[in-house]
């Protein structure tokens, strides 16, 4: 915690105006003077520099303009100093005093010394008053902490297969936006054993603050729920980072026997279209799988080799239904979703890689399926 106090007295308010200030005085030997700082951050990185604003205020009224103000690091150097530059309300302030602290975590003390300057000589030519105030020092205490990097991981594969290779991409950023250039950041698994590590590369688009790495690993051989971690290592940097730690988890899967993919078309835009739900189910009965498109369209299902009745919906779209031949091996097809007020030509599926679809398509009422392509209707 960051504090400032006058040696025996009361604590002062250390977060500038933020707060009404609280007096520190000296019964007895002069005028009563109550200081605040302002300039302090919440946080202090090692090697930061910091500017700090003294404020004084006489509570006789007295102006504090010229008198001295300096301050000491705990082996007694003076690292910076200053005067009351000028005063408004009663309330005089210092130029800023600028304070880098140390390269190294902890708390350290500095002393705010507060000296009175002599009082000028009466026009009579009589001996000088003494100055009703009094030297001062403050103790302030500043905690210095290390830079903190933050991890983020994105990209990880999916579905992550048993014994196959799975990438990441880790990303991190320095609480202080310090470069990161030639630092690292490696993956490891629940026992702690390194299973990845790579160098960090510069920010892009779209993520301008954070220094990334793309990693690849081999995907543990159980299939069940595997959690790792991604650790920051900082190599080369002039002051001390924190090293960051974040924690990622995935299911592992035995990869099935057969892939079925699905590109699906907005007939009318002629653009992909995204969240329609792609449901295959296996034709002499058996549980149903299903998955969503992505931006550009795309599904993929992974299941046994065998039949399945294929059904594909979206809002405002015919359902569109087929038979599907996995026995020979994966299959990639596309489909065009008509709109519900069309009354075109069911537009078949087409074949992209793999098998065949079975020759007789599922039978589907009439809002979802109609004879012929319309390309055929020209003929």
């Amino acid at each position: 915690m960051t504090s400032m106090a006058d040696e025996g007295q009361n604590t002062i308010d250390t977060k500038g105006l933020k707060q009404e200030h609280i007096a520190a005085s000296r019964s007895g030997e002069g005028h009563a003077v109550s200081f605040d700082i302002d300039g302090l951050p919440d946080e202090i990185y090692v090697g930061d520099t910091v500017a700090l604003v003294l404020f004084g205020q006489c509570q006789s009224g007295c102006s504090l303009v010229n008198d001295k103000v300096s301050i000491t690091d705990q082996s007694g150097a003076v690292v910076a100093t200053s005067t009351f530059v000028g005063q408004e309300d009663d309330l005089a302030y210092t130029d800023s005093m600028l304070i880098t602290v140390p390269d190294t975590a902890g708390d350290y003390q500095y002393r705010i010394i507060y000296e009175p300057a002599p009082l000028p000589l009466p026009d009579d030519g009589g001996p000088a008053f003494p100055n009703p105030h009094k030297r001062r020092e403050l103790l302030l205490v500043l905690t210095v902490k290390e830079h903190h990097v933050a991890l983020s991981t994105w990209g990880l594969t999916s579905p992550v297969f048993v014994n196959e290779t799975v990438e990441v991409t880790v990303g991190a950023s320095c609480s202080d936006g310090c470069s990161l250039d030639g630092c690292s950041v490696e993956v490891y698994d629940a026992e702690g054993a390194k299973l990845a590590a790579g160098k960090l590369l510069p920010p892009e688009e779209p993520r301008p603050k954070l220094w990334w790495a793309k990693l690849s690993a081999t995907a543990p051989a159980e299939a069940k729920l595997h959690r790792w971690e991604a650790r920051f290592v900082a190599d080369g940097l002039s002051v001390p980072h924190e090293a960051g730690v974040h924690k990622f988890s995935f299911v592992a899967k035995v990869r099935p026997e057969r892939e079925f993919k699905a590109l699906v078309i907005d007939e009318k835009t002629q653009k992909p279209l995204r969240s329609a739900r792609v449901e295959i189910k296996p034709t002499d009965g058996g549980k149903a799988q299903f998955a969503s498109t992505n931006a550009e369209g795309e599904a993929t299902i992974g299941c046994a080799k065998g039949m399945y009745d294929l059904k594909i919906t979206s809002p405002s779209k015919k359902n569109f239904t087929e038979t599907l031949n996995l026995e020979p091996g994966d299959l990639s097809v596309e489909v065009h979703m008509q709109p519900t007020s069309s009354t075109d030509d069911r537009i078949p599926m087409k074949v992209l890689s793999g098998g065949a679809p079975s020759a007789a398509p599922a039978e589907t009422a009439t809002t979802e399926t109609t004879a012929a392509p319309k390309a055929s209707k020209a003929e």
